[in-house]
């Protein structure tokens, strides 16, 4: 458990708790999408003390929260403010048992809610990494029960497709486990510098007077400073400076900038400037007078070269986990989750519009023969050709998704009527039943190919997203004992689909 002992400990918290209104407006958010969908589904009376759990516990921790912002940073408050962390990380867990809670309304609904479930838990944990992540036992408290609970659904669920997701949300929170330690050392090291900056010059600013130890000072914590006359001449620089930049006494400061930073005027106020050779620098600057009353300007280099580098890899290892949370690696298509997600967002805006989606369920015809015959590798290939060939021939805003295995899913959005699909599927069967040419050491290989594809219409044959995959792929399942290599839209009056289509 977190305890206060010193300033830098007590700044660290006060940060992180910065954004616990924002953390909060956002998890209520999601809490109202999802008593929406569990309201017609759940007993009122369990629901009700669910939610008030809920919104209780929020409350709690938003008091909590202003309690401490208000307190000052010294050794007489350290006491509360470790009670205020431990109660604080408490609220924490008790949020996380709460969603974890959340797996139980599961029977339900099925699939589609766990698999919902999955996505909120998954994304609550890599936003705790960039909120509370520096403080690691409360990362733990709020992530370890929703995970845990996430887990025991994916691995009861006696499906493929969730013990699928149980192995990614162990390695989901493992990862940002690890992310919480290295961002923990970041967060530490730009605070603590903070404050020994601050610290220094509240004690310099009492030996103003003395200009050399004022120098000395900044440059034994790595604090660059050159103090430029009247007439733009740098007339005083410390040895940092120096080690930096070389030399620069009686040299033009403006010369120095276009020189060293290619920048062509004065520095304002503060900014932050990069050498050619990638190096950073924050630079403010400062008007003082001299002992003889003369105006000089003092500019304060910080060279956060490695700050920056920090924050670059923070920035891009969290653009990775979007991408691995929404792509599938082998086709770069929208995984099963993300692609569901996209469909309900299109949903609304179908409905908005008065328009149609199409859902188009793929399922390649003995793609097992495939794999059995030229191998698992040429198997792959062929899977990234379709992948290709459906991306050249639907419209753009289209959704595209691999489903699962040799399974792909398709929404054709904003169709006025039935006959605006037609023409779009005859093309896309055509393009996905061309023979496929693989290249290999010893040979060109051509492999013939053929899809079968189920279609149900949004709203028409229903208005549930699980339901419209269900009998997108009842219809798919119904052209491929037909006849295969063609297409079929779902007829909920009968047993078989109708207008059923080959090439």
């Amino acid at each position: 458990m977190w305890k206060i002992r010193s300033k830098l400990d007590f700044l660290i918290v006060k940060q992180a708790m910065l954004g616990v209104r924002d953390a909060i407006i956002g998890q209520l958010g999601v809490l109202a999408l999802l008593v929406y969908s569990l309201y017609m589904q759940i007993p009122e009376t369990t629901l009700g003390i669910w939610l008030f759990l809920h919104v209780l516990n929020y409350f709690f921790r938003y008091q909590i929260y202003l309690v401490y912002i208000k307190l000052t940073n010294n050794k007489e408050n350290y006491p509360l403010a470790s009670a205020l962390v431990r109660l604080y990380t408490i609220s924490l867990a008790f949020t996380s048992i709460l969603w974890g809670s959340a797996f139980f309304f599961s029977d339900a609904f099925g699939e589609g809610y766990r698999l919902l479930l999955f996505a909120i838990i998954i994304g609550f944990t890599f936003a705790s990494v960039l909120s509370i992540g520096p403080i690691f036992s409360m990362h733990l408290a709020f992530t370890l029960p929703m995970n845990i609970a996430a887990l025991l659904a994916a691995f009861t669920a006696n499906e493929k497709v969730f013990y699928a997701f149980g192995i990614f949300i162990i390695m989901s929170f493992l990862y940002s486990l690890r992310t919480s330690r290295t961002y923990f050392r970041l967060y530490t090291s730009l605070i603590e510098e903070k404050l020994n900056v601050q610290n220094a010059l509240k004690k310099l600013e009492l030996k103003e007077q003395n200009k050399t130890e004022y120098l000395d000072a900044m440059a034994e914590l790595g604090i660059g400073m050159a103090l430029v006359d009247e007439n733009d001449k740098i007339v005083e620089f410390n040895l940092p400076m120096q080690r930096w930049f070389r030399d620069l006494e009686g040299m033009e400061f403006p010369l120095f900038l276009e020189v060293t930073f290619s920048l062509q005027k004065k520095l304002t106020n503060k900014m932050q400037l990069t050498t050619q050779d990638d190096h950073h620098f924050e630079v403010t600057s400062k008007n003082i007078y001299t002992t003889e009353e003369k105006l000089h300007t003092l500019y304060i280099f910080k060279n956060i070269t490695n700050e920056t580098h920090y924050l670059q890899t923070l920035k891009n290892e969290k653009a990775l986990y979007k991408k691995r949370s929404q792509y599938d690696p082998l086709t770069e298509l929208f995984n099963r989750e993300h692609f569901l997600q996209e469909l309900d967002s299109a949903r609304y805006e179908a409905d908005r519009t008065f328009n149609k989606i199409a859902l188009l369920f793929i399922d390649l015809d003995n793609f097992k023969h495939i794999n059995d015959t030229y191998g698992h590798d040429v198997g792959d290939q062929v899977l990234r050709i379709i992948a290709k060939r459906m991306r050249h021939n639907v419209r753009h805003g289209d959704l595209l998704g691999r489903f699962a295995g040799d399974e792909f899913i398709i929404a054709l959005k904003q169709l006025e009527s039935k006959q605006n699909i037609e023409p779009i599927v005859t093309q896309l069967l055509y393009a996905l039943s061309k023979p496929i040419k693989i290249a290999t050491k010893e040979s060109v290989m051509e492999i013939d190919i053929t899809v079968s594809i189920g279609i149900s219409i949004y709203p028409d044959d229903d208005r549930e997203i699980s339901q419209l995959v269900t009998k997108a792929d009842k219809a798919m399942y119904s052209i491929k004992r037909a006849r295969k290599n063609g297409y079929a839209f779902y007829n909920k009056n009968t047993k078989v689909t109708q207008d059923a289509k080959s090439l």
